[in-house]
């Protein structure tokens, strides 16, 4: 027989939440004002559950990252690759594909791009 203040002592699960990356590609491209670049193969999400995806950048511009269910706009200024993430996106399950383009002048390169969902609830201890 197991005493009250034994079973305090056992562990417990630990609630947690976060963006958790699935999978990176190396895109390592410039990208242009006049075409679309293609950032890697397709990826399929669930139904219901939040989607992003995430590049590694660097330049001096702003960059349009498609497709439209995570349409964002970002700007970057460093000379060093930095990470900006699109918005999220949940609904039902579908394939993407992503890509970019540049918005007016300056010069973008993405060097990778991160597929992330998000996490929420137990996490064994």
């Amino acid at each position: 027989m197991i005493a009250l203040g034994t079973l305090a002592a056992l562990p417990q699960p630990a609630s947690a939440s976060g963006w958790g990356t699935l999978r990176t590609t190396t895109v390592d491209k410039a990208l242009s004002s006049t075409s679309w670049t293609n950032l890697g193969s397709s990826f399929s999400t669930s139904a219901n559950i939040s989607y992003r995806y995430c590049v590694r950048i660097k330049g001096n511009g702003t960059a349009n990252l498609q497709p439209q269910a995570f349409g964002t706009t970002v700007t970057v200024n460093s000379d060093s690759y930095v990470t900006r993430c699109t918005i999220s996106h949940s609904g039902s399950a579908n394939t993407f594909q992503a890509a970019a383009s540049r918005i007016g002048s300056g010069s973008v390169r993405i060097y990778s791009i991160s597929w992330q969902r998000w996490y929420s609830g137990d996490v064994p201890v």
